[in-house]
């Protein structure tokens, strides 16, 4: 086998695993805590999210991008992506930070 060859098969196989854990195609929640409503862009999916709601993206899995949030008063907020299942994006205090679920092990 060719050095080059070599290679090509050991970066694809690194580009595989390292995109692995972003397959995974659970749903992606998103919390708002605020007292006031929030919009919500996800891959170019924008939905109003009420105050003290949520919404939750079913079978959606990774987004493709980062994840941009519209407060009430205008300020855009924004999640670098890609995000995915399990973690989770909650909105308070002015801010928005992606929290992942303790393990259970």
């Amino acid at each position: 086998m060719s050095r080059h060859r070599k290679a090509s098969i050991v970066a694809t196989t690194f580009a595989a695993v390292a995109l692995a854990g972003c397959t995974d195609a659970g749903g992606l929640e998103i919390m708002n805590e605020t007292d006031a409503g929030i919009e919500v862009n996800v891959d170019g999916i924008v939905d109003m999210v009420e105050p003290y709601g949520g919404v939750i993206y079913l079978d959606h899995g990774c987004t493709e991008g980062d994840v941009t949030i519209t407060l009430a008063d205008g300020t855009n907020l924004s999640v670098v992506g890609p995000v995915c299942p399990p973690d989770r994006i909650v909105v308070r205090d002015g801010a928005a930070a992606l929290v992942t679920p303790a393990s259970d092990g």
